[in-house]
């Protein structure tokens, strides 16, 4: 519950903002894309995860619980990042193929996509930040996943009112998806940082070559 009433400020506050500004359709719109992959890939390995991690916790088994979370972690990357790498460059012309009928003009399609790809580096962290939370339940503590997402509520919040301070509506709108991905990467840091003190160190060395790794990769064909 605590959980639901942070995530709902969070909601609230990007809502009036860009409902302000008059983008809120737009965010929405690009909000519901970024979500597509993951829940068509994160939340399926999650769910394989899942299980594991729950019995290697009931054992007590903590290195059995460090090496599942590595594995998602890695598993992630190499799902995950190609197709950031691709909205990053595609988002726009995503857009304007998916949006660009009806009422919706071809400059507001393109512009829910250029907010897509503006906010598609946040894709990973997203995605760890939900196996982190995981890690949590799997070990019967919601307390801590609340407190992960009142950091990330605090991050989003207070880049969301700076953008609305000093940006152009059309910029604000961008800004929000921006803040939001931020967000997810201020979580998986404090998610981190919380596992390490439950658990001890994490020796993410492994999962973190493999991002980086593909992270290069991906760099590589975006040059290309």
């Amino acid at each position: 519950l605590g959980y639901v009433a942070v995530s709902q400020i969070g909601l609230l506050v990007i809502s009036r903002v860009a409902l302000s500004r008059g983008g809120l359709t737009t965010f929405t719109s690009a909000d519901l894309l970024f979500q597509v992959p993951y829940g068509i890939l994160g939340v399926s390995l999650l769910t394989a995860l899942m299980p594991r991690m729950s019995r290697s916790a009931a054992r007590g088994d903590v290195g059995a619980v460090i090496e599942d979370m590595s594995l998602g972690i890695r598993l992630s990357a190499l799902a995950l990042v190609p197709v950031t790498a691709g909205l990053m460059v595609l988002g726009p012309s995503l857009g304007t193929l998916i949006f660009f009928y009806g009422e919706t003009t071809a400059h507001d399609a393109r512009n829910v996509g250029i907010v897509l790809a503006l906010g598609s580096f946040g894709l990973l962290p997203f995605a760890i930040v939900m196996l982190q939370l995981r890690v949590f339940y799997a070990m019967h503590d919601a307390r801590t996943p609340t407190l992960i997402n009142v950091a990330m509520v605090t991050v989003k919040v207070l880049l969301v009112l700076g953008a609305a301070m000093s940006l152009s509506d059309v910029q604000v709108i961008r800004a929000l998806a921006v803040a939001t991905s931020a967000s997810y990467v201020a979580g998986a840091v404090v998610g981190h940082l919380a596992l390490e003190r439950r658990l001890g160190h994490l020796d993410l060395g492994t999962a973190m070559s493999v991002v980086i790794k593909v992270i290069g990769a991906a760099a590589v064909g975006l040059g290309s």
